[in-house]
Order: C-alpha cells, then structure tokens, then sequence
C-alpha cells in the first residue's frame, strides 16, 4: 500500500515596502542605499532653505541683463566642517526673449578665491538650456554640472561660468539686490554646517579674465550677481 504525502503550503513573501512619506524625492538605488539627494542653498532671503527641488518659479529676480560674452560671472563658497561634499549645480537668469544666441557655457571650479589656471579644479562645459519667460524676468534655471564636483569642507572655491563671444546677445533675469536680502551666509540644519558666500578675483584665460560687471558682496551692486542658486550633494 502506498501514501500519498500532501505538500506542505508554499509560503509566499510579499516584498518589504519602504516609503518616506510626503512624496519624499529621496529613492532607493538596487542596493538599498538611499540615492543622492540634492539640497538647493538660495543666496535670497526670499527663497526657502534646504529644498530638495529647484525653486525655479520663485519671484527673486527683478531685473534684466545681457552676457555679450567674453566675461564672466561667478563667486566664493565655503562649507564649513570636517570631510567632503559635491556641487551639483548652479544657475542664472532665464532669458526673457526668444531670439538671442544658444551659446556653450563653460562652468569652473578654482580652489581659493582667484580664477587662475593653476587653481583649477574642475572644467566642464554645458550648452546653455535656452529656458525662455518671455512674461517676466523674475525666473532662474538650474545649470548642472554633467560631473558633481568633489569639494573638501573647510575649504575655499571659487566658482563661475562664462562664454565666448557673442555669448547671449539677448536679455536674462538678475537679482534684484536692492528688492530682496542677499545672505552672505547661511547655516545648514542639524550641524551640516555653514556655507558662506564670498566675492572672487577673476584672472584665468577668456572668458575667466573678465567679470561680467555683477558680485556676491560688494557694495556697487548689493551682492546682486548671478548664481543665486546652488545645489549640493551632501
């Protein structure tokens, strides 16, 4: 006589879900590792710390300029504390027309306060977006790095972009330093430390030779410059 066995019931596991809540930009790689998040540090009071979004809709810039190229426009950041971090991004005034010339722009990182060759730590280059607001002015776009570029806390950069001539023969948005509080520094929550803002001494070869005529600090332009958005990865 023989016995038929019945098969123990298969168990089946449903994966293990993990969510952040509040639509957190925060994901998962494979691994399991949270991916990198990046955190937008404004150079405007107005404009709300520590976004993990581009604030590129937010009204901080209230007046136009044209880059004719040659020159360039840029400053120093320092992040204070121990070990390294990565710039992402910066940004400048979306053009307020739709003609005008879609130049490359170059992007430089220099360790200490002076655009020189000798200094360089990164040089990358991007083709400019081309994001037009032909309604108003008081709009950015975000310029990423195609690269992050690894920096050291404690430590001075100082970063900028430029183009050639004719660069963009057409208006952008810039700051309106008088309308809105500039911030020469800023402190990062929970002990990420603080990152201040500086001017820089441009001295490289074209289009790092020139300033295009606007700064963090100074007191000619009420810190009005360009770059008034920064993204980390910290």
């Amino acid at each position: 006589m023989s016995f038929i066995v019945p098969k123990k019931p298969q168990i089946l596991y449903a994966p293990m879900l993990s969510s952040f809540g509040g639509g957190s930009a925060r994901g998962f790689n494979p691994g399991g590792d949270p991916a990198p998040q990046t955190v937008y540090i404004a150079r405007v009071t107005s404009v709300a710390d520590g976004q993990d979004s581009f604030p590129s809709s937010t009204s901080f810039m209230g007046q136009t300029w044209s880059h004719s190229g040659g020159n360039a426009d840029g400053g120093t950041i320092n992040l204070s504390g121990s070990g390294q971090y990565k710039l992402h991004s910066i940004s400048m005034g979306k053009r307020v027309s739709t003609t005008g010339n879609v130049p490359t722009i170059q992007m430089r990182v220099y360790s200490g306060s002076v655009a020189s060759n000798s200094l360089l730590v990164s040089s990358q280059s991007i083709t400019y977006p081309a994001q037009t607001d032909a309604s108003s002015p008081y709009q950015c776009q975000e310029l990423v790095f195609p690269t992050p570029v690894t920096l050291n806390r404690g430590t001075t950069y100082a970063v900028a972009y430029g183009m050639n001539t004719p660069g963009l023969a057409v208006n952008s948005g810039a700051i309106n330093g008088g309308g809105d509080g500039i911030r020469t520094s800023y402190s990062l929550s929970g002990g990420g430390g603080t990152l201040t803002f500086g001017d820089m001494t441009f001295a490289d070869s074209d289009p790092f030779d020139t300033s295009n005529g606007t700064g963090f600090t100074g007191s000619t332009n009420s810190g009005s410059g360009q770059l008034p958005v920064f993204g980390f990865i910290l």
